[in-house]
């Protein structure tokens, strides 16, 4: 089966690694008022506070939480000196996915945020919007993130994504050929989705 490209390589890796900051940018993104810390739980370990920190300012920036394993070492020592803690002392791995859930649910309340998986349905419902005006690939990825932005709902991983429609029941992967028309909106579809809910 053929597929759509959308994409790029490079730009499909832009999109699913972390921002590379500046130092400026850095100064801006990971600023948390001390207002904002009265307003979290007391983290007991280091690595928790600079995990959090990490994931503010990932967020903050693309509206999206990236995987722990993919956050850069300069602003993992850069979130560290903000809270005045030794780098040294930091090793990313032992911040824990239990950690780091817990945070992105604090994220998303103090950045007046909606979890996708509670938006979800919405979301599908737009796509297919999207696609049945018909609009070009890129036009309906790009338009897509731009709707999560707008309506501030976080952009989802594949892992919390199990995409089925409503009416027919049907999911848009490994699809017959049925009628030509038909069969490019659906691939269109599928391929968006393992673009944008790809495992980071």
């Amino acid at each position: 089966m053929s597929r759509i490209k959308i994409l790029e390589p490079i730009e499909i890796k832009r999109f699913n690694t972390p921002p590379v900051f500046n130092q400026r940018q850095r100064i801006h993104f990971f600023e948390f008022s001390e207002e904002l810390w009265q307003q979290v739980p007391d983290f007991r370990k280091d690595v928790s506070k600079v995990g959090f920190l990490i994931q503010w300012g990932y967020f903050k920036h693309s509206g999206f939480f990236y995987a722990v394993s993919d956050f850069h070492k300069a602003d993992t020592e850069f979130a560290a000196k903000q809270m005045g803690i030794s780098p040294k002392l930091i090793s990313m791995p032992t911040y824990s996915l239990r950690s780091a859930l817990e945070h992105r649910q604090i994220i998303l309340d103090l950045q007046s945020y909606q979890g996708f998986s509670m938006a979800e349905n919405t979301f599908i419902k737009h796509v297919k919007y999207l696609v049945e005006i018909p609009l070009m690939p890129r036009k309906v990825l790009y338009q897509s993130i731009q709707w999560l932005s707008k309506n501030r709902i976080e952009k989802p991983s594949y892992d919390k994504l199990v995409f089925e429609t409503k009416a027919g029941q049907m999911r848009i992967t490994n699809l017959q050929l049925i009628d030509y028309q038909y069969f490019e909106s659906i691939v269109l579809l599928q391929t968006f989705f393992n673009l944008l809910f790809s495992n980071r």
